[in-house]
């Protein structure tokens, strides 16, 4: 999981951007559903399109979806 500006970097603790995520129970919901997925071919996807903060102790706040 991580954070990134809109160029694509990892932004610093505190600061707000689009929170990227992999993982089972993440890609269990797009499986076979292209729609979902935003029609990629397939189902491996990292951007979730959700506005989220990692804070200074590693909590990730969703602060927009």
């Amino acid at each position: 999981m991580k954070i990134i500006d809109t160029n694509g970097r990892v932004t610093p603790r505190g600061t707000a951007g689009e929170l990227l995520t992999r993982g089972y129970s993440v890609m269990r919901g797009y499986w076979d559903d292209a729609s979902a997925r935003g029609m990629r071919s397939t189902p491996a996807l990292d951007d979730t399109g959700d506005l989220a903060v990692i804070d200074e102790q590693g909590y990730c706040n969703i602060v927009a979806a």
